[in-house]
């Protein structure tokens, strides 16, 4: 029941934030917010089940399920800061190793919390487990957010004299 309350907490002091702030004044910010919940009530909903499944006991599920899903929404906003950062921006192959580095932070978060609410030999059991049914899942989400349009912005218009302007201005660039 702890759990339940400090998720409480937490999500009315983030809601306190984003309605002070006025960040979430347009629907495209909207849309990221709405997709961002819904993806980790998935997300949430899933190690819950996955941990039921293995374990028989819904007190160890939520006992796990609810630290997760904080432990998730605190190193989700670390490691988007950390790839704000000029050497991690400039990054090649940034999406990668940012997708990377997440699925490790991700799954040795679920393992470490699954041990303490657990043991170790059914932490190994649902990191990896989760991590795949989470793969799957982010895939479908992503499938169902696409026919989605709300809050989309529409795409720039790509006109052949703003295609050759643009081709100038880069072969500008690179001759200076």
């Amino acid at each position: 029941m702890e759990g339940w309350v400090a998720a409480g907490l937490v999500g009315g002091i983030i809601g306190a934030w984003v309605a002070a702030s006025g960040v979430l004044s347009s629907p495209p910010a909207l849309r990221i917010l709405v997709k961002s919940m819904t993806w980790r009530a998935v997300g949430t909903t899933q190690v819950i089940l996955l941990s039921w499944l293995l374990s028989g006991s819904w007190d160890k599920a939520f006992a796990i399920g609810v630290p997760d899903t904080l432990v998730k929404l605190l190193l989700g906003m670390l490691h988007e800061r950390l790839f704000q950062t000029s050497a991690l921006a400039a990054l090649s192959y940034r999406r990668l190793w940012k997708a990377a580095t997440w699925k490790v932070a991700a799954v040795s978060s679920t393992i470490i919390i699954a041990t303490m609410y657990g043991n170790y030999n059914f932490a190994i059991k649902l990191g990896p487990i989760d991590t795949v049914f989470k793969s799957l899942n982010y895939y479908l989400h992503e499938l169902v957010w696409d026919q989605i349009t709300w809050g989309v912005l529409p795409a720039p218009r790509v006109t052949a004299a703003s295609a050759s302007n643009a081709h100038g201005k880069r072969d500008k660039k690179k001759a200076a």
